[in-house]
């Protein structure tokens, strides 16, 4: 039986998990997507974990779908961080180039980045991933490949991503129920920038605003890696929850509200929406006339939190005025009608969409995820389906034993 190189993503979010399964193409140097899924997810809030086997039941609903799809059982995944679990320290390390005639070796640029991991966090954090922004050799600076050149001293200035311990903790034990391996984190930013944003645009300078359900990361980007990213404790459920309060109305037609009957563009729309729920849906009849304007302003009022709390961000980061390439908005409450053009009056600010209309933006973390692992050489799975699945049927009897003795 042939093995076959696959990759797995999984994006773990407020409202839904998703995953996404693509495998290597060699031949034409890429991955393509041979499965994908999502559904409701249950047991988190606001990216938080808050119930482990509502979230375990999620991964493997969610996993079993993409699967069937992809005709492949996949033995782990690399997941997405959200990036309200990490803190980016900046640091620095420089080592003697050890290699023949003083060429830098791939053991010098292992041992530079060793060196620039020796820093003092507390002990509730863990590192789990390094990044080189550059590296310098001798007097020659912004290197980015340094295996190869010709010097006596190799330095690097790296970005750390540390986590914490007990998100860490959750996570795997989400997936181990689940049936999985967790292979390795991916911070969600450098996902989605893998997906939406241009080198250029990450060179010169540009912001990220990703508003998803329960929380929005802003993410800064510029000399082509990332430099600061912060999260802020808003998303899009909480304009469905003003919606339903303010209006009586259920969570469900609240969310279609958001997207049918306002245009955030609009000043002058004062028209009347008649709304109509059906009382098998609801137990209770409502047909009640809704003013566009009203909803537009509740709206309206809660984004606009957001966005002062960005600007607060932006001014953080030591910024007077926008970056050169601007800022790129995405997630589920971008979609609204007027978003880029509301969000630009709000922030002082040229806003575009991180993506094109026509594109379905409900998997660009996970599709990042995969396409970060094979750009950036993480190593791939190799296997046949045998061996996951025996993994499958052990997991299936332990959970079955586990209910049993709840039960009791």
């Amino acid at each position: 039986m042939s093995r076959r190189e696959i990759i797995a993503g999984l994006d773990i979010g407020t409202s839904e998990v998703k995953v996404v399964i693509g495998e290597i193409d060699p031949d034409n140097e890429r991955v393509n997507i041979i499965g994908y899924a999502q559904v409701a997810s249950s047991g988190v809030d606001k990216s938080d974990i808050i119930d482990i086997d509502d979230v375990a039941t999620s991964i493997r609903e969610a996993a079993e779908y993409a699967e069937r799809m992809a005709g492949v059982q996949v033995e782990g995944f690399y997941v997405g961080l959200p990036v309200q679990h990490v803190s980016i320290i900046h640091n620095s390390g420089a080592v003697a180039v050890s290699g023949k005639e003083r060429i830098v070796l791939e053991e010098d640029v292992e041992r530079v980045l060793h060196a620039a991991q020796v820093v003092a966090i507390p002990p509730e954090k863990k590192i789990i991933d390094i990044i080189p922004c550059q590296f310098k050799i001798d007097n020659k600076t912004g290197i980015q490949r340094p295996v190869g050149m010709a010097g006596v001293r190799l330095e690097v200035e790296a970005m750390l991503i540390a986590l914490d311990r007990s998100v860490e903790q959750n996570i795997s034990r989400c997936l181990e129920e689940a049936g999985y391996e967790l292979f390795q984190f991916i911070l969600n930013p450098l996902a989605c920038a893998n997906e939406v944003l241009k080198e250029a645009e990450k060179e010169v300078g540009v912001i990220l605003l990703d508003i998803g359900a329960g929380t929005t990361e802003l993410s800064y980007f510029n000399h082509g890696t990332l430099l600061e990213t912060v999260s802020i404790p808003i998303g899009g459920n909480h304009i469905t929850a003003d919606l339903a309060t303010v209006l009586k109305i259920p969570q469900r037609q609240a969310e279609e509200l958001k997207f049918r009957f306002v245009d955030l563009a609009n000043e002058e729309d004062d028209e009347v929406v008649d709304m109509e729920l059906e009382v098998g849906d609801y137990g209770f009849d409502y047909n009640e006339p809704i003013n566009r304007k009203l909803i537009k302003d509740i709206i309206s009022f809660r984004l606009a939190e957001v966005f002062d709390m960005a600007i607060d961000e932006i001014v953080r980061i030591g910024f007077k005025e926008p970056p050169p390439a601007g800022i790129k908005v995405l997630g589920g409450v971008s979609s609204m009608p007027g978003f880029a053009e509301f969000a630009s009056e709000c922030l002082y600010a040229n806003v575009r969409y991180a993506y094109d209309n026509t594109d379905d933006q409900s998997f660009i973390i996970a599709k990042g995820i995969i396409n970060y692992v094979y750009h950036h050489n993480f190593n791939y799975v190799e296997y046949d389906s045998r061996d996951r699945q025996g993994k499958r049927a052990i997991g299936g009897i332990w959970r079955w034993f586990k209910d049993l003795f709840e039960m009791e």
